[in-house]
């Protein structure tokens, strides 16, 4: 499974951007494909942990891959995302 994991800070930042119009959808995402056993040893290497994943069946109507085109934000808001995910979980993990 894949997903387009962002830092929450630049969450806050397209939310922000957002409200300052009056009206408009748009995808908040980096558009990077990230394996969740990628983020799993990214997570590892930030806690330094030597835990190994846990692998359970998939669940039923769950997306096998998910990532985003956030090029509309980007045109329209001026925004992208700034933080990569292992800055963004180091960061995570020190809060």
């Amino acid at each position: 499974q894949t997903r387009d994991f962002v830092y929450v800070g630049d969450v806050v930042s397209a939310v922000l951007a957002a409200a300052e119009r009056a009206d408009g959808i748009f995808n908040v995402g980096t558009g990077l494909e990230t394996s969740v056993n990628r983020l799993h040893e990214l997570c590892r290497d930030v806690a330094g942990s030597t835990e190994l994943p846990e692998h359970g069946r998939p669940r039923p109507g769950e997306a096998r891959r998910s990532v985003l085109d956030a090029s509309l934000a980007t045109r329209e808001l001026s925004w992208r995302a700034q933080v990569g995910l292992d800055e963004g979980l180091r960061r995570t993990w020190e809060d």
